[in-house]
C-alpha cells in the first residue's frame, strides 16, 4: 500500500484530469493512531451491545469506558449528545422497528382510505346505474354517464334485479 493515492489515477486511470487530489493512506498499527482508536471504540460499543442490547444506555456505557481509557477522549467530550443520538440511530432496532411501524400503519391508513373512496364511489355508481335504469335509459348510455362498461352496468343490474 502506497502512503499517499492519487484519485485521478484510481477513479479514472490513464485519463488527463483537471483537478487532482493526492491522499495520505492511514493505516491501523501505531498504538493510539486515530484509526487504533476508532477500531477500539467500535469493539467496545459491540461489546456493550452484545451484553445489554443495542440501547442509548449500551452507548452511554461505552462512551464513558471509551473517555476514561483515552480512547477518542477528545472527540467525545463534549461531544455525548451527539454521538447518543448517531449511535442510536444507527444501531438501536427498537427504533427501526417503531419507525417501520409507524410507516407500515400510515402505507395501511392511506390504502385503506383509498380503498374506502373507491368503494364509496363504485356504490355511487351502482345507485346511479340503478337510478337510470329505473328512468328508462339504455345500458349503452348509462355505462358512458357512469364510466363503466355495458357488461359491468348489465351485471349491477341483473345484481339489483332492474332491467333498462
Amino acid at each position: 500500500m502506497p502512503e499517499y493515492i492519487s484519485l485521478a489515477e484510481e477513479f479514472f486511470p490513464g485519463a488527463e484530469a483537471a483537478v487532482d487530489l493526492k491522499v495520505k493512506v492511514i493505516r491501523d498499527g501505531k498504538e493510539g493512531d486515530i484509526i487504533n482508536q476508532y477500531v477500539a471504540f467500535t469493539g467496545i460499543v459491540d461489546e456493550h451491545f452484545r451484553i445489554y442490547g443495542r440501547t442509548r444506555e449500551s452507548v452511554r456505557r461505552a462512551i464513558e469506558i471509551c473517555k476514561e481509557r483515552g480512547i477518542l477522549a477528545g472527540y467525545l467530550t463534549g461531544r455525548e449528545e451527539e454521538i447518543m443520538d448517531i449511535m442510536t440511530f444507527l444501531y438501536d432496532e427498537e427504533y427501526h422497528q417503531k419507525l417501520a411501524l409507524k410507516d407500515a400503519r400510515e402505507e395501511g391508513e392511506i390504502r385503506g382510505r383509498r380503498e374506502g373512496r373507491q368503494e364509496g364511489e363504485m356504490k355511487k355508481a351502482k345507485e346511479t346505474t340503478v337510478a337510470l335504469a329505473g328512468m328508462g335509459m339504455s345500458v349503452d348510455k348509462i355505462a358512458a354517464a357512469v364510466n363503466v362498461s355495458a357488461s359491468t352496468v348489465q351485471e349491477w343490474l341483473s345484481e339489483g334485479a332492474v332491467t333498462a
